[in-house]
């Protein structure tokens, strides 16, 4: 959600957004109560208002929430903590068992699981932590314990809820139909008027989208969802791929010069450069060469629970953004190519009114002699 999202909707929407998030339902029904959130700061704040304001029961059940450190399995079912917690995969067999064993001293020594902002973290790192908190008095852990749950909250809020003026503002309906509607009047717009200019507004208005969305939207993906987005953008480029190979192919040789000098005479007429006809051929079959190698970060686990690489990420923008690009342009054309056509059926429909009386005269004179 981005704060717009978390300002408005339903309560238990939210409810259900953070508490899925945060790993608490009393901390999330908190937070709500307190909306609406000017800026993204203002929502972190107020959480850690109301994690200390949570009974040590409540604490001890948020920190029972999260997968124990160590856990590979639980932390895959567990999208967020899946991505905290990938250092551990590639640490040594002994140190997981290792982990495994100081987990279950801890938790008899403390009365509940040991949390850590495991971020960033090795999977050696996670256990000198452990081992070295195992030390502590029981009221000094619960009191880190719980600066850990504040700083992983914290963490968890800023890179899933996006904030500020311009998520608002785009938020909303009415400048997304704005953008809608200004795309489709340039698209109307050039090829009535014969002008190219109009394209590259409409082109620029969705990169501006488009961009947009990738700093509102993005970070919540799996490496299953770009994967997806990435294949349909594909094909659809595909699908111009074999237009134009189509017509190269078959209807370039089956034509007969006759033809081929009335195709050429309609897109003299149009005016249609030709750097606009064979582009989209060229973005397409560009952007057809760069396809994902690895899917997503975390070897073994399914695509839905991994979180996409950066060439994951740079790849999908890249090949959603030329699929949208090469549809602007090749209905750009299209249009341009029939516009002069509709324009000269509209004025052979509608004659100047000079020209009845131009062809009326004669049949006068007739009747008068």
């Amino acid at each position: 959600m981005n704060l717009y999202e978390i300002n408005t909707l339903p309560v238990q929407d939210v409810v259900t957004f953070l508490a899925d998030t945060l790993f608490n339902r009393t901390l999330a029904e908190a937070i709500v109560r307190s909306r609406p959130f000017k800026t993204v700061d203002q929502l972190c704040q107020r959480a850690t208002e109301a994690w200390h304001a949570l009974s040590p029961d409540e604490k001890r059940a948020s920190f029972d929430a999260h997968p124990r450190i160590g856990d590979v399995a639980a932390a895959r079912n567990r999208p967020h903590s899946q991505t905290e917690q990938s250092g551990v995969y590639s640490a040594a067999q002994t140190t997981i068992e290792a982990l495994a064993t100081l987990n279950r001293q801890y938790e008899e020594k403390f009365g509940f699981r040991f949390l850590v902002f495991a971020s960033g973290k090795t999977g050696d790192e996670l256990l000198s932590a452990l081992t070295e908190r195992l030390n502590n008095d029981p009221n000094d852990e619960l009191r880190i314990a719980g600066e850990q749950k504040i700083r992983i909250n914290d963490t968890r809020l800023r890179k899933i809820v996006k904030g500020g003026s311009p998520v608002s503002v785009i938020s909303s309906w009415k400048p997304v139909v704005s953008l809608y509607v200004l795309s489709i009047g340039c698209l109307i717009l050039g090829p009535w008027t014969g002008q190219v200019w109009p394209l590259i507004v409409a082109l620029v208005v969705f990169t501006l989208w488009d961009g947009f969305w990738l700093l509102t939207n993005d970070d919540d993906r799996n490496a299953q969802e770009m994967l997806d987005t990435s294949t349909r953008a594909r094909t659809y480029m595909s699908y111009y791929i074999a237009i134009y190979g189509a017509a190269i192919a078959f209807i370039l040789p089956l034509s007969d010069s006759t033809q081929r000098a009335a195709a050429l005479a309609l897109l003299t007429a149009s005016a249609v450069p030709g750097w606009l006809l064979i582009a989209p051929l060229v973005l397409c079959s560009v952007a057809m060469m760069f396809f994902p190698i690895k899917l997503g970060i975390g070897a073994g686990t399914p695509l839905e629970q991994r979180k996409p690489t950066d060439a994951n990420v740079a790849i999908v923008i890249f090949n959603a953004w030329t699929q949208k690009a090469a549809t602007f342009i090749f209905v750009y054309a299209v249009l341009m190519i029939v516009a002069p056509v509709w324009r000269s059926d509209v004025s052979t429909t509608h004659p100047p009114p000079n020209a009845a009386t131009t062809t009326s005269a004669p049949g006068a004179s007739v009747a008068g002699q």
